[in-house]
């Protein structure tokens, strides 16, 4: 069983007021469950993966390409690419670029509830996987190395 606990964020939030500037305030309202015993270095990995694995997912949804992102953040493909795969930060503001790009808010790109069923999954699958295949043959890669009309016997 995991024991999940809450972390709140301090994030700062832009609104766009009528005249189009930008105002930032600042808001306690993004909660993330994850595992008791991780640090702060790895809370913060966790909440950049959990805006990563929506932006993606966003993007899947509403058919967005990462040079339409590229585009609304003003920056290039390849620089969309990085900060999708962590091989950049996300910045605040590209973040709030993005969402835009994509109709959400920074909430939806930070909440975690769709981050966290698939890793469910995923933990669910593979456990089941393992149970499938055990000790058989094929776990241990033996009928790769068989012809199609042998038997391990053979």
């Amino acid at each position: 069983m995991q024991i999940v606990s809450f972390s709140f964020f301090n994030l700062l939030t832009l609104t766009i007021r009528q005249q189009g500037e930008l105002q930032m305030t600042t808001a306690n309202l993004i909660q993330t469950s994850h595992p008791s015993h991780m640090n702060e270095e790895d809370e913060a990995a966790r909440f950049e993966d959990t805006v990563r694995y929506n932006i993606r997912r966003y993007m899947r949804l509403t058919g967005k390409l990462q040079k339409d992102l590229a585009r609304a953040m003003g920056v290039t493909r390849p620089a969309v690419t990085l900060m999708l795969n962590g091989g950049s930060e996300i910045r605040l503001k590209k973040m709030y670029l993005a969402a835009r790009e994509l109709g959400v808010t920074i909430s939806d790109l930070t909440d975690d509830t769709y981050y966290r069923q698939d890793e469910d999954f995923l933990s669910r699958f593979e456990a089941n996987n393992k149970k499938a295949t055990g000790d058989t043959p094929m776990a241990s890669g033996e009928l790769l190395r068989l012809g199609l009309n042998q038997r391990p016997s053979d």
